[in-house]
């Protein structure tokens, strides 16, 4: 009689074992790559709206970037104290880059074509520093 009872008792502990590890252990990351949920960062802050997150192609990752090999460049060795440094550089250009477009949009300016060309010009000149067509096309 004993081992019907501890045989029904260890299937269904095996049972609750099981469904506690999908939902607590690897089913967080099965749930949350089904309903779209990713483990991203948080942003770092915003400005006027637009979060500045610290992933691929972004303003704020290739300010960062920069930074840190600026400082292996002369020399700095990256640690935790440099890194903070970067990223808080990186955070206040990111914030000032976004604070001039933004305020040259609000302003309506436009570049004009000539500066365009004049600034272009120099990229399209040939051996003898003449403007060359072929080149521009």
């Amino acid at each position: 009689m004993k081992k019907p009872l501890v045989y029904i008792g260890s299937i269904i502990i095996l049972i609750l074992s099981v469904f506690t590890f999908i939902v607590f252990g690897a089913g967080t990351e099965i749930f949350t790559a089904i309903f779209g949920g990713k483990n991203q960062l948080p942003a770092f802050g915003s400005y006027d709206g637009k979060k500045i997150e610290y992933k691929a192609g972004s303003e704020f990752t290739q300010n960062v970037q920069q930074l840190a090999d600026q400082y292996r460049n002369q020399g700095y060795e990256i640690n935790t104290q440099s890194e903070y440094s970067i990223f808080q550089q990186a955070f206040t250009r990111t914030i000032n880059n976004m604070a001039f477009i933004d305020a040259v949009e609000k302003s309506g300016y436009k570049v004009p074509k000539s500066a365009v060309s004049r600034q272009m010009r120099p990229y399209f000149l040939d051996e003898k520093g003449n403007f060359s067509e072929r080149i521009f096309n």
